[in-house]
This record gives structure tokens, C-alpha cells and sequence, in this order.
């Protein structure tokens, strides 16, 4: 966890100013930074980066003067909250405000990047960070050597209504209605016709539905047939 950790979590903190600071300041806003950093962001303070430039020729509301700053705390995406970047934005308005910086003066921007645009020591920390999370490799079986596999011949649109009969006692209900229906409305049989036609319907269904009924059972025997045979192969 230690080694992902690392990778994940190194905040960036880069410090810009017009003041002039003496090596020894810049070394304690260093050593300032770096622990409120590690406090806040959860992370030893040896993972934070801190860069200081003084000295500096920079305009703040378009004024040269008074001294400005401009600080940059780099971290990956979603590393801190908005609670947090609060908290450092204020540490950093009071810390430099004893440098000369008026925290009026001090802006304090909060980028973030993808571990995919990082890299350390000629590496992308998003590669090392995968690399020390990926499981070991599972061990591939050798294929065994295996007859060839039996392939049922392709159902028919015979067939294909078959599989699909599901919906067959509807479809023969609605089938005699629209018979009656014909029958009586647009040729205007008698209605002793019209029952004989609609009636015939019904049974003439009736017997299509009992001929696909065991032509599908038929089919399952035959596909259960040939499996049978495929593992007797085996």
C-alpha cells in the first residue's frame, strides 16, 4: 500500500512572488508548506514538492506594487476537498502576510492532473502505480485435443415458427374473431355460415397448433440427440 500510496498522492506546491526573501525565509515558508501539506492532505511530508521563486516581476490588479504572490498546489485529481483547499488557501494568506505578502495581494489556484500526465524517474506514475496493483497472472490451461464439435443443421422457417409458439393460443383466439368478423360484417354471410367458417377456424388452429407442438418436441429430441453423440465423442 505504501509504494501506491506514494505514486498517488504528491502534492506540488509552487510559490511565485515579487518580494525579495533571504535564503533562510524561503527555506522556512519551505519547511512551512511542506507540513501543512502532509497535515491536510494526509500524506508524510516527505511527498510534498515545494518550489520558491522571490524576486520575481509580477502585477497584481494591474499594479506592480506592493509585493504580490502567486501560489500553485498541484494534486491529482480529487485529492482534496473543498473543505481542505480552504483551510490551505487560508494557511496561506496568514504565512505570507509575515513575508511582506498581504494576503489581499496573494492568490491561490488549486490544479489538478491525471497520474497518466506525471511521471518520475522516466516513468509514468500511472504505468507504476497499475503495475504494483495488477494481480498475478493466471496459469492458462492447455487446450485438450477434442473431436470435432457436432453442429445441429440450422433451423428452418418451419422450424423457426416453432421455437415461437408461445403465442399460438392468442393468435388462434384472434385468428376465429377476425374470421367472424369478415364474415359477417364485410360478406355479410348468414350467421349460420358465419359460426361454421368461425368454428372451422377454431379447429383447423387447434390442429396446426397440436402438429407444431410435436414438431417441436420432435426437434428437441433430435438436438438432445446430437449433443448426447458430441459427448460421447469427447
Amino acid at each position: 500500500r505504501g509504494r501506491a500510496h506514494s505514486l498517488g498522492n504528491m502534492p506540488t506546491v509552487n510559490i511565485h512572488t515579487s518580494a525579495n526573501w533571504s535564503k533562510e525565509q524561503k527555506e522556512t515558508i519551505i519547511i512551512s508548506t511542506q507540513a501543512c501539506l502532509a497535515a491536510t492532505a494526509e500524506v508524510p511530508k516527505e511527498f510534498v514538492h515545494v518550489c520558491v521563486a522571490d524576486g520575481l516581476t509580477m502585477s497584481f490588479g494591474g499594479a506592480l506594487q506592493p509585493a504580490c504572490c502567486q501560489v500553485s498546489v498541484l494534486t491529482v485529481h480529487g485529492q482534496l476537498s473543498s473543505n481542505q483547499m480552504k483551510f490551505i488557501a487560508s494557511f496561506f494568506a496568514k504565512l505570507l502576510d509575515d513575508y511582506d505578502v498581504k494576503s489581499e495581494r496573494t492568490q491561490v489556484m488549486f490544479p489538478e492532473e491525471d497520474l497518466s500526465r506525471l511521471a518520475i524517474n522516466g516513468a509514468l506514475l500511472a504505468a507504476e502505480t497499475k503495475a504494483h496493483r495488477v494481480a498475478a497472472p493466471r496459469v492458462s490451461k492447455q487446450p485438450k485435443n477434442k473431436t470435432p464439435k457436432f453442429n445441429a443443421p440450422e433451423p428452418s422457417d418451419f422450424g423457426r415458427q416453432i421455437q415461437n409458439m408461445n403465442a399460438m393460443p392468442v393468435l388462434l383466439l384472434v385468428a376465429t374473431m377476425a374470421v367472424g368478423l369478415i364474415s359477417q360484417r364485410v360478406l355479410l354471410l348468414p350467421p349460420e355460415l358465419v359460426y361454421v367458417l368461425s368454428f372451422g377456424t377454431f379447429i383447423l388452429g387447434i390442429l396446426a397448433y397440436g402438429v407444431l407442438k410435436n414438431a417441436k418436441k420432435d426437434a428437441k429430441k433430435a438436438k438432445a440427440a446430437a449433443a448426447a453423440a458430441t459427448k460421447k465423442d469427447r
